[in-house]
């Protein structure tokens, strides 16, 4: 499992994941993520399914939050991490008011 020690990145990792994840099943499948890169204008890997596998560290098939970071690292797609106060307010855009506390956290991490 993948765990970064800044806490801004995790926060905006977790905002990353939330934009990608439409069908809000908490997984991330190498077609989602590929759709999502497209609508950014960035060039999908040739290799994203085999990517996906490799950086899939619980072996469950997809690609969870904490796993993402380790994709966005190691295939170098920094450039679609949204900053640290584009996260925030996204995810405070996005959630429900039981989900208020992962906000929360995005915002915390920012200071």
């Amino acid at each position: 499992r993948y765990v970064d020690a800044d806490d801004s990145f995790r926060a905006q990792i977790k905002a990353l994941f939330a934009m990608i994840d439409r069908d809000n099943d908490l997984t991330l499948d190498a077609e989602e993520f590929g759709k999502f890169l497209s609508k950014k204008g960035v060039d999908i890997p040739a290799n994203l399914e085999e990517q996906f596998v490799k950086y899939d560290t619980n072996g469950n098939g997809t690609i969870d939050d904490d796993e993402l970071a380790g994709v966005v690292k190691g295939l170098g797609l920094s450039q679609i991490v949204p900053s640290p106060e584009e996260a925030a307010l996204y995810m405070v855009r996005v959630l429900t008011p039981s989900q208020l506390g992962s906000a929360a956290a995005v915002v915390g991490a920012m200071h």
